[in-house]
């Protein structure tokens, strides 16, 4: 599992993060922007097979968005999934961040997913 976050400086992110990487071995919680961390490099060198599961957490704007799923997507295999945080989130938890709606929808329409 790959999970990318710009910052974990907020509301205990970082101690979350450490302990469950921990606690599970497969997983990898990269801090970063993703813009420039998701490429055919990175994934190439740090993981040379397809993946199942990836979790983006990544940009709230559309072209951040839309950059993080479609540079992740072409490395997860068939039958993977994909879970794009902030994807419909809304109240009463949480803020809309339309721009990964959008992403989301015209990436999946595109691909006829």
């Amino acid at each position: 599992m790959i999970s990318i976050d710009l910052n974990l400086d907020y509301m205990g992110a970082r101690g979350h993060a450490e302990a469950m990487q921990n606690e599970f071995k497969n997983l990898k919680i990269i801090e970063g922007n993703s813009l420039h961390l998701l490429n055919d490099d990175f994934f190439s060198s740090e993981f040379p097979n397809v993946l199942d599961y990836i979790f983006v957490d990544g940009g709230h704007e559309y072209n951040e968005a839309y950059s993080d799923i479609e540079n992740s997507f072409k490395f997860l295999s068939d039958g993977g999934i994909m879970i794009i945080d902030d994807y419909y989130s809304g109240l009463p938890d949480g803020c809309t961040l339309v721009g990964v709606n959008y992403a989301v929808n015209d990436f999946a329409n595109k691909n006829n997913l």
